[in-house]
């Protein structure tokens, strides 16, 4: 088995919380990153719960927005296994886990693809709560301004 350092330090897509001018973002992820590219991937957005907290996605054929990110290799190790914290991904107890971290394909806006971690909901979900928008930014502003709109 290869040790951490010998393993390929792979991109996280981020589609919630923890995009750039978010509240995780800033607690985890700002000034760690070499890159961050807008991104999209396959997939099927929902908020946890009605207060808005936090979105989950699951498999699905929604384009979910978020941005690529390319961690700075002194700080991979420690940002991976915040997130991992953040998510509630225990890679021993995935059944006891909020999110699975598995690897997806991404599509980059200047056409490329590229592989990434992504944070999967691990629970069901109510359609009531369903981001057909699959962009969490976009719409946790238009709730701010529409209460009424979903």
């Amino acid at each position: 088995m290869k040790s951490k350092d010998e393993m390929t330090k792979i991109p996280v897509f981020v589609y919630g919380t923890l995009r750039p001018g978010l509240e995780n973002y800033k607690r985890i992820l700002q000034n760690k990153t070499a890159s961050e590219i807008p991104a999209a991937m396959k997939g099927k957005m929902y908020s946890v719960n009605t207060e808005l907290s936090y979105p989950c996605v699951i498999e699905g054929e929604d384009t979910i927005q978020g941005e690529l990110m390319v961690i700075k290799e002194e700080y991979y190790w420690d940002v991976l296994k915040d997130l991992d914290w953040l998510e509630d991904y225990q890679e021993d107890d995935e059944e006891g886990s909020l999110y699975l971290r598995r690897l997806r394909e991404v599509n980059l806006q200047n056409g490329e693809k590229a592989i990434a971690w992504v944070y999967l909901w691990n629970r069901g979900v109510s359609e009531e709560l369903y981001v057909k928008s699959g962009d969490w930014k976009r719409y946790i502003h238009q709730i701010k301004r529409d209460p009424d709109k979903s």
